[in-house]
């Protein structure tokens, strides 16, 4: 316990205040503080400043209106105590004061005050208590700029200051969109819409960044605004499908050109003149079972001529020969057909398909080119 303040110096009234020298019982033998002490005197004597100095044992720190003051306690325990080990007291002390009021109880002092809790009852309340200020430290003060709260102010501010710049943001974007359709998009006859609004151009925007249309050059700009001016064209009637024959033909060929045919009994010179062979045969076809004689020269047709040719054209051969003759026949009017082969007009499009259309009519032409 505390038995004596034994030095106090720049401390409001006191100044080289000794204990020993001052305090005496009717004896003259020092005193000192008993189990209760009552300290009483007129004003502005001290009191209040003796006090301060227990609340400063009590809070840890010393008074602020006194920073050069010194002072020290005498107490049955071992540990000085003095000013410079108030954060170290192991005593616990309460001290209610003029300071304690106006620090916790402004409410006796101000209407609109507060009174502060000043008695924590139980352990676990003790624990609730300092967990308590801990949070308030950490909630911290605008006033003070610390903590969470000056940060959340910060933050609130920011978000106005955010939240405004946005808003003129978006008028001025608004204001600029609204001139576009007014005036660049619904009095243009290329457009023709009367009734062009800022919610149009709007929705036109959002749909032209969600399927990423790529901004059109020059040469597509004039290509669309033509279409924008042709008129409405029939559809177009599907091409009917050309059934190449070219490998059914390859195949009879190869097979025909294959086939080997013997005369029973040739006539060579007919053999080597192909030109001969074929005045001959049309020879047989104006004379044979027709007349005597020769139509050209007049001379008498012998009896055994007709067996002699018979055996040089035989009957397989005049097959396969009219076989042959069918063939080209057959593969002349494949390349004939190929070559009607239909394609589009340019004027059954519109102008911005024909460049394309002509590419490719220009690929069919060379593809049947090539088949015929």
């Amino acid at each position: 316990m505390f038995t004596k303040i034994k030095k106090i110096d720049n401390y409001a009234v006191f100044n080289n205040f000794d204990w020993n020298a001052t305090v005496r019982d009717k004896v003259d033998n020092i005193a000192e503080f008993k189990d209760i002490n009552i300290i009483y005197g007129r004003n502005y004597s001290g009191k209040t400043t003796l006090s301060r100095m227990f609340r400063s044992l009590e809070k840890g720190k010393l008074n602020e209106k006194y920073p050069k003051a010194t002072f020290e306690f005498g107490h049955t325990g071992t540990d000085r105590m003095c000013h410079l080990d108030v954060a170290n007291c192991s005593y616990d002390i309460r001290v209610y004061n003029r300071d304690y009021i106006s620090e916790n109880l402004k409410l006796l002092i101000d209407e609109d005050g507060t009174i502060q809790p000043f008695a924590i009852l139980g352990e676990s309340n003790v624990e609730i208590e300092k967990e308590i200020a801990e949070k308030e430290k950490k909630l911290g003060s605008e006033t003070d700029k610390t903590g969470l709260k000056f940060e959340l102010k910060n933050k609130a501010d920011d978000y106005v200051k955010k939240k405004s710049e946005k808003e003129s943001a978006e008028s001025a974007h608004d204001g600029k969109l609204r001139t576009k359709a007014n005036q660049s998009i619904k009095t243009n006859p290329i457009y023709n819409d009367v009734n062009y609004t800022i919610n149009k151009i709007k929705a036109d925007i959002e749909k032209i960044v969600k399927s990423k249309i790529e901004l059109l050059n020059e040469e597509d700009v004039e290509s669309k605004k033509k279409l924008l001016k042709e008129e409405s064209k029939d559809n177009v009637l599907p091409i009917p499908k050309y059934n190449a024959s070219f490998s059914s033909l390859y195949q009879k060929a190869e097979q025909l050109l294959s086939d080997e045919i013997k005369p029973t009994k040739s006539i060579q010179e007919l053999l080597n003149d192909h030109l001969l062979q074929e005045w001959v045969r049309d020879g047989i076809e104006h004379h044979k079972n027709k007349k005597t004689r020769c139509a050209f020269c007049g001379a008498a047709l012998s009896e055994d001529l007709w067996d002699k040719l018979d055996a040089h054209f035989s009957k397989e051969s005049e097959i396969l020969r009219e076989d042959l003759i069918s063939m080209v026949a057959a593969i002349n009017t494949e390349k004939e057909s190929a070559k009607k082969i239909t394609s589009i007009s340019e004027e059954q499009l519109y102008s911005s398909y024909q460049a394309k259309l002509n590419s490719q009519n220009k690929t069919l032409r060379k593809e049947i080119k090539k088949y015929w």
